[in-house]
């Protein structure tokens, strides 16, 4: 779905799901996955 949404793109879009947005979530798990830590 983020994927659709645009949000790894640059700059990211926001990400929503269901009505609510969850970019700082989702920023915050993208950034712990790339530095190889796992999701939160």
């Amino acid at each position: 779905m983020a994927y659709g949404q645009g949000c790894f793109e640059t700059p990211p879009a926001p990400f929503e799901l269901g009505g609510k947005h969850y970019t700082e979530q989702f920023e915050a798990a993208k950034k712990s996955l790339r530095a190889g830590q796992g999701a939160p």
